[in-house]
């Protein structure tokens, strides 16, 4: 008798609550083939959802509100309400609640990360000039979750189905790369790549 398989569980950060992520998470889960493979638990606020529905005319996009991951069902959208207060949104501006939601998005969903409680972690696009503070000290997310993990290094990787690119200088301007991109780095990505295809 097999055993069933259970599907895994994203969780999945909101990004800046004025930026492209509310949309692409309405558009790729608006397509509920996708509920088959995954159960995502989006780390927001339903009223950020109420709010882009009504904004891009969006209405088919259906989600379920939780307050623990615990509660998330199968075959639903589920977002956890990560706040509860109002937050003014600003399509495509960049404001100080855009930043200071993406962090609070963020900070919960690693928090749950890091107790196991969902299989993968997916992060929507940050603005990294509206999210810096002192929590918060990074050129993005790779760093951060290094830190997080208690790792001293990571790789960026893109990948599709016949390719696969470690990225070895991540956030930095072209003119810094000749500084930063030494020997011992590629090694050491090189190594981290290496590491990771095994795995």
């Amino acid at each position: 008798m097999s055993e069933e398989v259970k599907i895994p569980v994203l969780g999945i950060t909101i990004g800046d609550i004025n930026g492209v992520g509310p949309e692409l998470i309405m558009k790729v889960f608006s397509d509920t083939r996708i509920l088959k493979v995954c159960v995502p638990v989006i780390y927001s606020s339903g009223r950020i959802f109420a709010f882009y529905r009504k904004f891009l005319n969006h209405n088919g996009f259906n989600y379920h509100q939780i307050q623990k991951i615990e509660h998330a069902q199968e075959g639903k959208v589920n977002v956890l309400n990560t706040w509860d207060e109002d937050v003014e949104i600003n399509p495509g501006q960049q404001t100080e609640n855009g930043g200071k939601y993406a962090l609070i998005s963020l900070k919960a969903a690693v928090e749950d990360w890091k107790k196991g409680a969902f299989d993968a972690l997916v992060t929507s696009p940050i603005n990294k000039k509206n999210v810096a503070d002192e929590s918060f000290n990074y050129s993005g997310h790779t760093r951060y979750l290094t830190k997080e993990a208690g790792e001293k290094d990571s790789l960026m990787l893109m990948t599709c189905k016949d390719l696969k690119i470690g990225v070895a200088t991540e956030h930095v301007a072209i003119h810094d790369i000749p500084s930063i991109l030494t020997r011992e780095v590629i090694k050491e990505k090189v190594n981290l790549m290496h590491k990771s295809l095994k795995r």
